[in-house]
């Protein structure tokens, strides 16, 4: 590949942290449900996953990815709730 891979960063032993074949094991949200909330030990996966990315970026790009990756989730969460409550009012007037 001329490029990375997801598996690059988010499996492999690449920049020191240990080989994993844990999806979440480096990441710091859980995506999978329409609203986001933090993982228990995202600290911790937020280190293993940024020591991976100071291999190819400096901590520069990192923080300012990191910050805007988070202000988007917080973004998409408050549009979501706003969507659920939308349809949960006009629910409530179909009967």
């Amino acid at each position: 590949m001329p490029a990375a891979t997801c598996a690059l960063c988010h499996f492999s032993g690449f920049g020191g942290a240990g080989t994993t074949h844990d999806v979440g094991d480096r990441l710091t949200w859980y995506l999978f449900s329409s609203i986001s909330e933090r993982r228990p030990a995202w600290q911790d996966n937020l280190a293993r996953m940024q020591t991976v990315c100071l291999e190819c970026h400096n901590k520069t790009f990192i923080q300012d990815f990191y910050a805007d990756a988070d202000k988007a989730t917080a973004a998409v969460n408050v549009f979501i709730q706003q969507s659920n409550d939308i349809q949960k009012s006009l629910n409530s007037r179909a009967c």
